[in-house]
Order: C-alpha cells, then sequence, then structure tokens
C-alpha cells in the first residue's frame, strides 16, 4: 500500500521508517541488482519544489520544448550541496549534448533557491513521456515529475478485431479507428487496396464483397500527420472455398427449398474429406441431427427456418439452406401437355388414336394427312384468349396452317411443315411447349456449326465450345482432336454437343472437331483451331533445399526462367513463408541471418505482373542448433574449466539444458551410484535434497530431427558431506608486539 510499481520504477508515498530495507529488482533470477535505503534525521531541513508545467500538451515533431523548476531550502547552506538533476522516461540522467541544453542558477542566498531550465531541441517521437525534475540535498531528495503529451497518439490507429479468418469469395468488413478525425489510407499486403476488386472503402470503414485468395496476408491502416506516420495491421487469413455439399429429393434453387406442407423432404450432407457432419438450426438451440441425413416424412409450417451443416472438420465451410414450408393453394393455370388428332379418319376413330405429349416431343405422320394440335392446361376453365401458337425460330407458319386459339391446325401436311411449333400460354415462355413434327420416313441429312473457328486460350484456362446441330432422325455427335476420337481426359471432357476444355496447355494446341452422324453414317462437321498462348511466369528459387545453423546466412535467389524479364512491366516479388507473406521482403533476392530454430520452414517465392501471377517456387530451409550453442546452467556455481559442479549434500540442485530445441527433443542420461544409468526428458532437471549417492554424470542430449544428429554436454556433479570449520583464535602479547593464530 506504501509503494506503486511504474514499469522499471519503484514509487514510494509517505516514506517512513517501516519502509526502510533492502529492494531488489530483477530481470530473472541470473539479473538483478538490490539497493538499501536507510531513514536519515534531516534536522528540521524541508526541501520545496515547484515546476513551470507539469503537462506539456502543445508539442510537434521538431518543435523545441521549455521547462523550469525551482529548489528552495530552509536556511543558509552550501550551494554545491543542493542538487537538481533531470530525468527522462527511460530513467536516464540527461545532460547537456547536440539536442539538451541544462542551466543552473542560484537566485537567493537565503533560504537557499536554486532554478533550473531544461531545453529539448529538435524533438521526435522517443521524446515524449513522462520527465523528472530531482532535487536533491545529501540523503534528501525531492521528485516532480510533469508529462510531454504524444500528440500523434490520437492518430494511431486500432482495428475492431486482431484477425480474420474468411474463405474465397467472402465478404468481411473492417473498422479502422482514431481518436482524432483523420483521413486513412488503406493497404493490402503493401499495395493500395484500390487496386483489388471487390472492395469499397467508406473513410474508417473497408467493405470486402469478394475475399480472394491475393488478399492473403495483411490489412494495413495508415495516417500521417506533420510528417508522422502510424500504421496498424490486422492478419487477412484467406481460405480456399472447401465446403459441404448438400442434395434434396426436391429442387435446391438459391439455397433455398420450398415445399408443400405434408410433403416428404429429404437433405443429405457430405463432407469433401469423408469427415463427420451434422445438422443445427438458427434460433433453436434444442434442434440438433449429428449425422448428415435431415428428413421430414410430413413437413409442417414450424419446420421453416434456416438450417446449418457443419463438417467436424473445421477447415471445411459449413453450408446453410432455407426450407420454406407453405400451405397448398390454388394452383394457377400451367400447360401440361399436347394432344394430336389425326382429323383425317372418321370422327367416331379420332378419339382412340389421339396422343397426348409432353414438351419437346417428336412425332411423325403421313405425308397429305390433317391434323389438329390442342394445346392442354391443368385447368378445365378455357381460357381461350391466353394461347399463342408460333414456329420456334419465329418464320411465318406455312400457309396450309391455321390458329384458333388453343388450336394449331394443318391442312395436307407436308414437308414444308416439317419443324418445331411451340405453344405459349399466357405472357411469360416459361410456360411454353414445343412439339417437332416430320413426315414418316423423312430423312434430313445432318449439320454441324461450332461457335467459333479460332480459339485463342490463355495458359491454364477452362472454355466450352458449343456445337449446334441438326437433322433428323436427330444425329449423334462425337468430338475429334487432331482426327482422333476424343474420350473424357484430364484435358477434355465431352457433354453431347458442348465440349469443355480443361486447363488449356501445350496438350490442347490443335484441331477440335465437332462431327455429326445421322442415317446410313452420313455424316457433317465443322472444325475449330486451338491456340493455347502460354503466358505464364516460370520462376526456380536457389537453393531450394538447405540445412545450416544457428547464426548462418541464408541467400534465396528468385529467378524468372520464362519469359525474358523484359518483357515483364510492373513486376513484383512477394516472399512467404509457411504460406504467410512477408511483408517487409519485395526483391529478388532474399537474404537473412537465422536466430531461432522457429525459422525452419517452406520459403516461398511469387512473381506478379499486373493480372498475371506465377505459381509459387519453394525452397525448404531446415535450421538445427550450431554445436557450440548447448550447454548446461544451474541454480549452483558450475566450474566450466573442469565440466564440474560441487554442491552440499540435503542442497536443492536444479540443471538446466540450455540449447535451441523444444522440451520433446531433448533429453539427460545420468550415470550415478543411486540408479545407475538411467533417462530423464526435457530441458529441466530437479534434484531436491541431492543425496552423495545422486553424484554421477550428467548429459545432456539433444536430438536434431532435420539432420538426425545429436548435440551432446556433459558435467560431473558431486554432492559432499557438509562439515562446519571450527576455528580457535589464539593471541599472545609480548615486547609491544600482539599477535592472533588462527587455528582451524
Amino acid at each position: 500500500p506504501y509503494a506503486e510499481i511504474l514499469d522499471h520504477k519503484l514509487k514510494f508515498i509517505n516514506f517512513n521508517q517501516t519502509n526502510c530495507g533492502s529492494y531488489v529488482c530483477s530481470v530473472d533470477e541470473f539479473n538483478q541488482s538490490q539497493v538499501d535505503i536507510f531513514l536519515v534525521n534531516n534536522g528540521e531541513i524541508e526541501i520545496n519544489g515547484l515546476l513551470e508545467k507539469k503537462i506539456i500538451s502543445d508539442a510537434k515533431i521538431n518543435d523545441s520544448i521549455n521547462q523550469s523548476c525551482l529548489a528552495i531550502i530552509n536556511g543558509v547552506h552550501l550551494e554545491q550541496n543542493l542538487e537538481i538533476q533531470w530525468y527522462d522516461q527511460y530513467g536516464g540522467l540527461l545532460e547537456n549534448k547536440e539536442n539538451v541544453d541544462i542551466q543552473n542558477y542560484v537566485t537567493r542566498a537565503n533560504p537557499l533557491t536554486k532554478i533550473s531550465t531544461l531545453k529539448l531541441k529538435n524533438i521526435n517521437l522517443k521524446n515524449f513521456g513522462s520527465y523528472e525534475c530531482r532535487i536533491s540535498y545529501h540523503y534528501m531528495i525531492k521528485t516532480l515529475e510533469f508529462d510531454i503529451i504524444n500528440p500523434y497518439d490520437k492518430i494511431q490507429p486500432s482495428f475492431d478485431k486482431d484477425k480474420i479468418e474468411v474463405y474465397q469469395g467472402d465478404s468481411f468488413e473492417l473498422i479502422c479507428s482514431t481518436d482524432e478525425e483523420i483521413e486513412k489510407e488503406w493497404l493490402i499486403n503493401n499495395q493500395k487496396a484500390e487496386n483489388f476488386l471487390g472492395l469499397e472503402i467508406s473513410g474508417n470503414i473497408l467493405v470486402v464483397s469478394n475475399a480472394s485468395l491475393e488478399m492473403n496476408g495483411s490489412v494495413s491502416c495508415n495516417t500521417v500527420k506533420d510528417g508522422v506516420k502510424a500504421s496498424k495491421a490486422v492478419l487477412l487469413i484467406v481460405k480456399i472455398v472447401q465446403s459441404v455439399n448438400i442434395i434434396s429429393n426436391l429442387e435446391i434453387e438459391d439455397n433455398v427449398i420450398s415445399v408443400e406442407s405434408g410433403s416428404f423432404l429429404k437433405i443429405e450432407c457430405f463432407d469433401p474429406l469423408n469427415e463427420s457432419v451434422h445438422w443445427s438450426k438458427d434460433n433453436d438451440p434444442k434442434f440438433s441431427v449429428d449425422h448428415g441425413i435431415l428428413f421430414f416424412n410430413k413437413t409442417q409450417l414450424d419446420n421453416s427456418g434456416f438450417y446449418t451443416c457443419q463438417s467436424d472438420n473445421h477447415e471445411i465451410k459449413p453450408k446453410n439452406i432455407e426450407i420454406t414450408i407453405f400451405e397448398k393453394e390454388i394452383m394457377t393455370t400451367t400447360l401440361t401437355g399436347i394432344s394430336v388428332t389425326d382429323t383425317s379418319e372418321p370422327v367416331t376413330e379420332r378419339m382412340s388414336k389421339q396422343v397426348t405429349v409432353k414438351n419437346d416431343s417428336i412425332l411423325e405422320f403421313e405425308n397429305g394427312i390433317d391434323l389438329i394440335v390442342y394445346c392442354i392446361t391443368d385447368e378445365d376453365k378455357d381460357r381461350w384468349s391466353n394461347y399463342i401458337w408460333t414456329k420456334i425460330n419465329k418464320v411465318k407458319l406455312p400457309e396450309n396452317v391455321d390458329r384458333d386459339k388453343n388450336k394449331l391446325i394443318f391442312k395436307n401436311f407436308n414437308r414444308d411443315n416439317q419443324d418445331t411449333y411451340q405453344c405459349t400460354y399466357g405472357e411469360t415462355l416459361e410456360n411454353s411447349l414445343n412439339l417437332t413434327l416430320f413426315i414418316k420416313g423423312a430423312i434430313i441429312d445432318p449439320t454441324a456449326k461450332l461457335d467459333d473457328n479460332n480459339i485463342e486460350l490463355l495458359y491454364g484456362q477452362n472454355k466450352t465450345i458449343e456445337c449446334t446441330v441438326t437433322g433428323y432422325p436427330k444425329p449423334n455427335i462425337t468430338w475429334l482432336f487432331k482426327n482422333e476420337l476424343i474420350n473424357d481426359t484430364k484435358n477434355f471432357e465431352t457433354f453431347n454437343n458442348v465440349l469443355l476444355i480443361k486447363n488449356a496447355n501445350e496438350n490442347t494446341n490443335g484441331e477440335v472437331t465437332c462431327r455429326a452422324i445421322g442415317k446410313d453414317n452420313i455424316f457433317a462437321e465443322d472444325s475449330a483451331l486451338i491456340f493455347v498462348n502460354d503466358n505464364r511466369i516460370l520462376l526456380k528459387i536457389q537453393p531450394q533445399e538447405s540445412i545450416v545453423q544457428i547464426g548462418s546466412d541464408i541467400n534465396l535467389s528468385c529467378d524468372i526462367i520464362q519469359p525474358n524479364i523484359g518483357d515483364l512491366e510492373n513486376l513484383t516479388y512477394v516472399w512467404s513463408k509457411d504460406s504467410i507473406i512477408l511483408n517487409d521482403f519485395n526483391q529478388r533476392q532474399f537474404n537473412f541471418r537465422t536466430k531461432s530454430l522457429n525459422e525452419s520452414g517452406l520459403y516461398s517465392c511469387q512473381v506478379f505482373d499486373g493480372d498475371r501471377k506465377s505459381e509459387p517456387s519453394n525452397s525448404n530451409i531446415k535450421v538445427i542448433p550450431n554445436p557450440n550453442s548447448i550447454t548446461i546452467i544451474s541454480n549452483h556455481k558450475i566450474d566450466y574449466n573442469n565440466s564440474k559442479l560441487v554442491v552440499k549434500e540435503s542442497d536443492s540442485v536444479n540443471l538446466k539444458c540450455e540449447a535451441e530445441a523444444d522440451d520433446s527433443q531433448v533429453h539427460w542420461n545420468i550415470n550415478s551410484t543411486l540408479n545407475g544409468l538411467s533417462q530423464k526428458f526435457g530441458k529441466e532437471l530437479f534434484l531436491n535434497s541431492i543425496l552423495q549417492n545422486q553424484s554421477g554424470n550428467y548429459e545432456c542430449v539433444v536430438k536434431i530431427p532435420q539432420v538426425e544428429k545429436e548435440l551432446r554436454y556433459a558435467i560431473n556433479v558431486y554432492a559432499v558431506k557438509y562439515e562446519p570449520l571450527i576455528i580457535e583464535i589464539n593471541t599472545s602479547y609480548l615486547k609491544n608486539i600482539l599477535r592472533l593464530d588462527c587455528n582451524v
């Protein structure tokens, strides 16, 4: 209660006799310092002091600061015994030098009065903080403190979060706050945030609507005032999207399933890595399904809500789905089919030969017959005015074809009538049906046409090519590459009339052909020439692997082997370690001196040139301890010259193996009288109340898995029985000589 600890300062309040004693300041158990504090009689002497300013709040960078300290001691005294000293915010004594000017004056002899002036010139950020004017007279000390306020603390940015972890394509918001309203600059990986797509900046707020892998690294908010820069960064981790997959017995549209009450609903969730999954429901803590199948025998209105499927592997992105249950409503009128009647038949036979078909059907009829085609709705009530019959290609109907409400009437069906017809109900094409009519036995030679006959791709690009095919009967479609039939491979995949080119590369250069094969193997084909532009930036990092000791220099070089470096205009190098971007390194060469084992890892270089980027090139660096860096320390003094430690029996002995290694890599080999040869694991070894028979050889062994090597250091420990010395002092006096004999 009588003292305050202020970092490296110990401040006493109303010091009195009970506060006297020895005080120890320690950094650790091996670095400490002691001071003894006594209380002396001041003989009714009093020291008083006064500062010109207790707070200096208007200082700026490069300003000069003036402060005065007045000291008064009652009575007449020698002026040299009254001292005024200035101390900085780190507890260091200020003395006259280039940027510090101190002047002392005596203004009165009785009472003795001194003034000391302090002038700090061309101040910088290090000069802000708490200072002290210390007045002393012999043992008596009086301290007066004042603060130089840092005005730039108000522009120091802060974030509402320390780390951001999102998936590729996610959105997030980051708020940068300062005590003083000031313009902010946003950077992502030391590049202006405005250069990235999918984000918006509004003063203090950065809104990212589409997180990309290029953003992996850090987001910084910077401010500047009077040339003083302040910055705050937050770690941004953008994960590659791997999410659970969801399927259902009902249609899922935009992650929503709309289903009528009383329906059967089954939803299955799968983890791409075959991990376990579970379901939860928003705002319903009691709902939980610890497997991947969510089903409802009869849906009810209270089954509506947002459901989440989550993998037990938290690296896999969960997926949300909304289930909307609605009561059965009166259905609106929709088309359900097309009915066709051959009017050439007698009336009594027409009904039995009437054909009803679904959408996109194909029918054949004899040449010269009369036909009526009807649109059918799901309602008995006729709304004839809402039907429209057209040809699918919008060509005018032939002269022998008439429209009558929901009927399409053919007189003398012939070759010119072979086509696809469309019936639309209402004002939307979504409520329409198609029917294709042919003459029986008709053969229409196939045709094939590609979208484009010259296809230029970038390396790694995906591209779909569509082939428009006509003919009757419906032709079969085959795809060829360099006149060889395409079977689905890692470069191509076929979907009937669509060809997918996957990951374009040197193997996809060449001619691709769409072939439509009709009746009697009559075929038509169209070809396109594929050219892949190899615009890749290829790198090679040197060395690709290295094993070095702590304290060694690492020199990594990121060399571009394609294209010529002169062809790259906006070249940027990005270095990372274990996928974490190293923001301070953006040159071709990356040089550093190893300081710890933690610098082992996979170092990668990636090159950006505008919108182009290379694949990372990697170097595996393994840092191992220096053979001379291992030693043993103890709470007792070790004779390192003779590798010996002597302690008293019953002492507590702590041995610690000092080495750049984890506990799991360290063990002790002990050869003592008590236990023979034994092992202990970990860096520290505790021998409480050591016995004489625990004396022996204690060897510390560090395993270095990177190189399958061991480092060793050993000492001999001696626990000796303590017997106190008996000392006698004998005195004799002879001829003015006093003799003292010390006998042990």
